[in-house]
């Protein structure tokens, strides 16, 4: 095979070995595992902190919302 630079023909297997010798941390490492937990929490935890800001932001707007129609 001619060198052309093409990455096109090496197999998922060659580079998965190459990172595993390069010692990549792969999706599956306990430690990537717990970060993408931690981080998910995190997101978590901003969307409920950021929730309904806007409206608390106005009081003119809260008012609104409790107010009876009957």
């Amino acid at each position: 095979m001619a060198e052309t630079g093409d990455l096109s023909d090496v197999s998922i297997d060659t580079n998965l070995e190459w990172e595993l010798e390069q010692g990549i941390p792969q999706f599956e490492d306990p430690f990537i595992q717990k970060y993408m937990q931690g981080r998910k929490a995190l997101i978590e935890q901003e969307k409920k902190q950021r929730h309904g800001i806007p409206f608390r932001s106005f009081p003119a707007f809260h008012s609104l919302l409790h107010k009876s129609y009957a």
